[in-house]
């Protein structure tokens, strides 16, 4: 077996190799010429050789990373090559096949809750479900349009490219600060180039999904057509009213004299400016620490106020809230998480579509105890000033639909597909949360105060499969989410694990230029699993399994009513939900689910 593997180990990386150099080269010979058609050809076969040797060694290995990113690659690389063979789009058996495997390797990827693989599984899913409206409109005899098939050609084979780097790079480059920097780097140089060979190729411009603006959209690669400030000229509308920022954030937080104290996080940014550059909304998650430190900080959300707005040319003062999460750990004792509700101020320059902020923020949270054994515990005093600064790409991503809007046309077309029934329709949804506990449980108060409380839950995903109806503006949903969360300290371990499958029913409350916030009432089934092990021992046990109400609510942003996917925010409370334990006490599941944001599709409305 070892001697097996080291042959199909060699074979991949020699597959890898050549696909690597015969698409540099097919990248930058005469497009369409003798060359570029035989390192195509000699770059898929190569591609066919790397997805089966990965196939063959991540199995046995369970290298399940390799795994999905070489089907990931393949299926790009497929259909890539697939298209200068089928321009009409006609699929035989076996482009189902690997399109039905592309759709399963994308739900995979997404629920690993890896960042590169949620990332790659997103792309996977929306090209899959691009593919697939092609292949549905052949079926149908719909027209396609004239430069799909290239453009298709285009997009996938240099997708394919892009992952291919992106895998080598994650393979060789190891211990690298930032750790987000080697799997961004590739797709940010070439993700540009897809734009470019697709507008100088097939400068037609076709009414299906297009890989470059999408990957483009996901990693913010600059684009002259994504205005950074469009409601500076073009007056107060719906679709000049927020703008999409993506960023990276620097900070320190001061140690204040105390060893292993200091922080320096580096973080990822998703935010929106809105109210017309008057205010920036925005969660910011840390992806890696420059420095060790007992200290640390988690996600972040708050918001920004602009006295003068955000505009090109000019710094503008703000003030901002925020709340933040934090982390302390000693030595072998607990993990301590704390809410911290921060205010902050600073300045922010504006250049083109790039913000340059600096920040300052202060926590006023004093000391706290911190057991440095089972029974003894001394005062801690964590970090309450920190700096930052960093940068963010603004961009707008609905301006194009205003025309229609001004004009009375998205109107008339809502109106006319409601009347037909064609807004109603079954949704699917996917993005990830993560669970606040709200209470305290009795039996670590009583029994393990050493280990502390459990504050927040792990990162997970929200699942939903519903159907949403256009008039009254009412969304059915049944939502799948399973989360944990584990303290230790001094031996001790001790794990909360919740599954919930909700049925829930919310409607849509106004319409602020996009904004549109729900509520509604829940029931859901919930099954809560207490376990708690000394030494590796499992000591104590204990379940609940029962039916629970709650409510949910939230908000979409909505350009319009036609769109076939939106961004949504949902939260949920569940109440009572707890596990008796065999001493006396209890331990309060009750949560407050964040959902930082999620992806809803309509299926019905690509085609």
């Amino acid at each position: 077996m070892e001697l097996a593997l080291k042959i199909l180990l060699a074979l991949h990386v020699l597959c890898g190799f050549t696909a690597l150099a015969m698409g540099l080269g097919a990248l930058v010979v005469l497009k369409g010429g003798k060359s570029h058609k035989r390192m195509g050809m000699v770059y898929f076969y190569a591609m066919i050789g790397v997805a089966i040797t990965a196939v063959s060694i991540s199995i046995p290995k369970q290298q399940f990373f390799l795994l999905m990113i070489a089907i990931f690659s393949f299926f790009q690389c497929y259909f890539g090559f697939r298209t200068t063979r089928d321009k009409a789009f006609q699929a035989n058996p076996a482009d189902w096949a690997v399109l039905g495997l592309a759709a399963v390797n994308s739900f995979f990827m997404i629920y690993s809750l890896n960042i590169v693989l949620v990332v790659f599984g997103s792309i996977s899913t929306i090209l899959t479900l691009g593919h697939f409206r092609l292949y549905l409109k052949s079926i149908q005899g719909k027209s396609i349009p004239r430069n799909t098939w290239l453009r298709q050609h285009i997009g996938m084979m240099m997708g394919s490219f892009i992952a291919t780097v992106t895998a080598f790079v994650l393979v060789n480059v190891r211990n690298f600060e930032p750790a987000w920097l080697p799997w961004l780097a590739p797709t940010v140089i070439l993700v540009p180039l897809i734009a470019y060979y697709q507008r100088k190729y097939a400068p037609k411009r076709p009414s299906v999904l297009k890989n470059s603006v999408l990957l483009l959209l996901v990693f913010s690669a600059i684009s002259g057509g994504l205005q950074a400030q469009p409601y500076v000229e073009g007056g107060l509308t719906r679709h000049r009213f927020a703008q999409l920022n993506l960023g990276v954030e620097v900070g320190h937080f001061a140690s204040e004299g105390k060893a292993n104290l200091g922080a320096a996080p580096i973080r990822a940014i998703i935010g929106g400016t809105h109210f017309w550059g008057h205010a920036d909304f925005f969660v910011a998650f840390t992806v890696a620490q420059a420095t060790k430190s007992d200290f640390s900080s988690g996600v972040e959300t708050g918001g920004k106020y602009y006295p003068w707005r955000i505009e090109d040319g000019k710094l503008r003062p703000f003030i901002g809230a925020s709340w933040l999460t934090t982390r302390y750990r000693d030595g072998n004792g607990a993990t301590l998480i704390q809410n911290r509700w921060p205010l902050t101020a600073g300045l922010a320059y504006n250049s083109g579509n790039l913000l340059v902020e600096f920040t300052t923020g202060y926590l006023f949270d004093g000391p706290f105890d911190y057991y440095t054994s089972r029974e003894t515990f001394h005062r801690v005093q964590t970090p309450r000033v920190w700096g930052s600064i960093g940068v963010k790409y603004m961009m707008e991503t609905t301006l194009s639909a205003e025309n229609d809007w001004k004009s009375g046309r998205t109107k008339i077309l809502t109106d006319t597909l409601a009347k037909l029934g064609r807004l109603d329709g079954w949704t699917i949804a996917v993005g990830p949360s993560a669970g606040i506990y709200l209470g305290k449980s009795s039996h670590n108060t009583m029994e393990n105060a050493y280990l502390g409380q459990h504050r927040f839950t792990n990162t997970f995903l929200d699942l939903g499969v519903g159907y949403y109806i256009h008039k009254p503006d009412v969304h059915v949903n049944l939502a799948w989410r399973q989360n944990k969360s584990v303290q230790d300290a001094y031996g001790t371990e001790q794990t909360m694990r919740r599954k919930s499958l909700a049925l829930e029913a919310y409607k849509f409350l106004g319409d602020y230029h996009g904004f549109v916030p729900f509520v509604g009432p829940s029931v859901g089934y919930e099954w809560l699993e207490v376990e708690e092990k000394d030494g590796g021992d499992l000591i104590v046990e204990a379940a609940s399994n029962s039916l629970k109400p709650g409510i949910t609510f939230g908000w979409d942003i909505r350009p319009n009513s036609l769109q076939a996917w939106y961004l949504r925010t949902n939260l949920r409370w569940v109440p009572n939900l707890n596990v008796a334990m065999s001493g006396g006490g209890k331990m309060d599941f009750t949560q407050l689910e964040f959902n930082y944001i999620q992806l809803v599709i309509f299926p019905g409305r690509f085609f």
